[in-house]
């Protein structure tokens, strides 16, 4: 699985200009880089925490003339006046003389002097120090203005502007701001030279006040800030529809990279939920990358052991309601609910009283808040309900929450809060009796048990823990154990978002596993009853497919000999020709058990049965023969967070999908169907060139069949 935890680095090119600063930067490098003053000119760049000064610094840099010396001067590198000073005429030397093609030594000695005379500097990063001691003298017989002259001059004739960039200068402590404003307004008034100084005015107003007036009161901060500030820049306001989609996408990625898909309802929810409660709140960029990191981080922990939509919110509370995230971890007998429990049913007086403390807790939020507080609360708890609208929920609504391992069922509240799955989860006196069952109680009895206990533990649960114990048990518990799960596993929740970890698939595996604790003189027969047992040919299919997966990745492992293998797709195949009719055949199954079934069945003793079927009943009907062709192409479902319903299609058709079709179909008879019926369709580019996640339609899928007809049979016929 692929971490995405977001660094929230600068952005630092156009195509990365997700709020349109770039348009405002590159208007700030115009200025600062075209005109040829004697003077130097400051522009201040305000923002808040996380709004995108660094980015636009990036963005200014970008745009400014490739002959421009460019200096970004870090103020962090520094501990005390002395060192800011010295670290700031070391990075002004080092730029310059970078630009230098003669001379190289002047600029270096010049600034060297400046300094050693302004009493900071003693030697400089990267520069030569021979002569270092020797400055003293040189200062008794030239003037500080004498050197300054010399540097103004020397700038002046290299005909280059020099851009300063300054970032993080709020992020300084009061005494480092106090030092970064000194230097600038008593050693920065170079010519051809210009400031670009990125910062929250209010946090620097209130950190220069008490230095410049004696006072803590920001104005005199801001009446200093006007004094060396020659151009206050705010930085544009990200608007609530571009911060809505970074997030959103953010969000996206986070799901993506943990291989999960949210299911409808909780996407709707999810987006629901976030406009209203959490959307409000984003006013800049860093705040969508900590809700998205933190799910980054949580989702991993938590992944198919609690709702996901439930932990999204949770999550998003944590960030922009800490308080009340707080309030919610510390309190579980009130957010939390079981059957027995007694906390909503002890009158109106213990309502209130749950009421009132939440409404403390709340009192915090203007009204406006509060209201959106009480209905996401009532969202994602409701038997709040009680206490709001006199509304309860029987114990049937309970066990729903509980099987959606919801943040409002006690059973999984608190993994939420501890990003793990608390021990005794599934009651061990429970679990340790149902294996003492097994041993001892026919399968009907069993069956029944088994049934009442999903009525209290999610079968998820119940599937994962036996999945824990599926190589201790004996011959007559797996027996017992299959032949239950065969009756009642077709029932099982097929989540979408995890594909082969579904309960469904799952409790198949399991299935597969407890086959081979079975003697193998008894495994073929017993495998055989269990595919006759099932309720469905789609969960003996699943079965199946996890009886035969260890034999195709590893043949040393596999259950059965080819020969019994025959036998056991022979079966399925009698079952599949008992339930079939003209109707059900594309229904009975999905399409890739379908094709699979065909292919059996076309390698049986019977093959020339399906050769009828399909010659009767498929290649006549215009629709069928279309349906026939679709069956051995994958289906793709896809859900983007944000979109209510999903989306699946037809895609990959390869020369491996053609091959799999000549060998369970007559493919001239095919051919001729397609023809009549939709007319010969010309493919405009190789099918290898068509991505597999690319959507299909009826032409593409028509004429790439075509395409591979054509093409074997001109290989053919120049063969012979």
């Amino acid at each position: 699985m692929k971490e995405l935890i977001n660094a929230d680095k600068p952005a630092n090119n156009k195509a990365q200009d997700r709020f349109q600063r770039y348009e405002f930067s590159k208007r700030i490098a115009s200025i600062v880089s075209t005109p040829k003053n004697d003077k130097s000119l400051i522009v201040g760049l305000y923002g808040k925490w996380g709004e995108g000064k660094s980015t636009i610094l990036n963005f200014i840099q970008k745009e400014l003339p490739a002959d421009t010396v460019i200096i970004n001067f870090n103020p962090w590198l520094f501990s005390d006046e002395k060192h800011l000073l010295n670290s700031f005429f070391a990075s002004f030397a080092a730029a310059l003389k970078k630009s230098e093609k003669s001379g190289k030594e002047k600029i270096g000695s010049f600034l060297s002097d400046y300094a050693d005379a302004i009493g900071a500097l003693t030697q400089f990063v990267g520069a030569s120090t021979d002569g270092i001691g020797k400055l003293g003298d040189k200062l008794k017989s030239v003037s500080i203005e004498t050197v300054k002259e010399r540097i103004d001059k020397y700038i002046v004739e290299s005909d280059k502007n020099i851009v300063v960039l300054i970032d993080d200068i709020d992020r300084l402590d009061v005494d480092e701001v106090q030092y970064i404003f000194k230097v600038v307004k008593l050693v920065g008034d170079f010519p051809r030279t210009s400031y670009v100084l990125a910062f929250d005015d209010e946090m620097v107003s209130k950190a220069l006040a008490p230095k410049y007036s004696g006072s803590s009161n920001n104005n005199t901060g801001y009446q200093f800030l006007e004094k060396i500030i020659q151009i206050p820049l705010k930085i544009p306001k990200a608007s609530t529809k571009a911060l809505r989609l970074y997030t959103l996408e953010l969000i996206d990625d986070v799901i993506k990279s943990t291989d999960i898909e949210l299911s409808k309802s909780d996407i709707g929810d999810f987006v629901e939920n976030f406009d209203i409660a959490f959307l409000p709140y984003i006013d800049n960029p860093r705040l969508g990358v900590r809700y998205a990191n933190t799910l980054a981080f949580s989702i991993p922990l938590l992944k198919k052991e609690v709702n996901m939509g439930d932990l999204m919110i949770i999550e998003g509370l944590k960030i922009f309601y800490p308080e009340l995230y707080d309030m919610i971890r510390i309190s579980p007998d009130w957010f939390s609910y079981h059957s027995s429990n007694s906390t909503y049913n002890r009158g109106e007086q213990k309502k209130e009283e749950i009421k009132k403390e939440i409404d403390n807790a709340i009192s915090i939020y203007d009204a406006k808040k509060q209201k959106i507080i009480i209905q996401l609360l009532q969202n994602l708890f409701p038997q709040l309900d009680a206490v709001y609208r006199n509304s309860y929920y029987s114990d049937d609504t309970y066990k729903k929450w509980l099987r959606e391992k919801r943040i409002s069922s006690g059973k999984y509240f608190g993994r939420y809060f501890s990003y793990s799955v608390q021990d005794n989860d599934i009651s061990d006196s429970f679990f340790d009796q149902f294996l003492i069952d097994l041993n001892s109680f026919d399968v009907d009895d069993l069956l029944e048990n088994f049934i009442k206990s999903l009525e209290v533990y999610s079968p998820d649960d119940l599937i994962l823990r036996l999945r824990m114990w599926e190589n201790e048990l004996n011959q007559k518990q797996s027996k017992n154990l299959a032949l239950i799960l065969s009756n009642i596993g077709y029932k099982f929740p097929k989540e979408d978002d995890f594909h082969f970890a579904t309960t469904y698939s799952q409790s198949a595996s399991l299935i597969a596993r407890l086959i081979q604790n079975i003697p193998a003189s008894e495994q073929l027969s017993f495998t055989l009853d269990i595919l006759s047992k099932t309720k469905t040919l789609e969960y003996a299919m699943e079965i199946d497919y996890w009886l035969m997966y260890r034999d195709e990745k590893n043949p040393d492992t596999a259950v059965f000999t080819k020969k019994q293998e025959l036998t056991i797709h022979d079966k399925l195949v009698s079952i599949f020709k008992e339930q079939l009719t003209v109707n059900n055949f594309f229904s009975l199954i999905q399409d890739n058990e379908l094709n699979r079934m065909l292919g059996w069945w076309k390698k049986s003793s019977k093959h020339k049965d399906l050769d009828k079927f399909i010659k009767e009943n498929i290649i006549s009907n215009k629709d069928q023969v279309l349906k026939l062709l679709k069956t051995f192409i994958s289906t793709i479902i896809r859900r983007t967070l944000g979109a209510r319903e999903s989306v699946s299609y037809k895609s990959g058709f390869y020369q491996a999908n053609y091959d799999r079709i000549k060998a369970t179909i007559d493919v001239k008879l095919l051919n001729k169907a397609l023809i009549k019926n939709y007319g010969s369709i010309k493919l405009d580019k190789d099918p290898s060139t068509i991505s597999d996640r690319d959507p299909l339609d009826d032409n593409a899928i028509i004429s790439i069949f075509q395409h591979f007809f054509r093409q074997n049979n001109t290989v053919s016929a120049k063969s012979k």
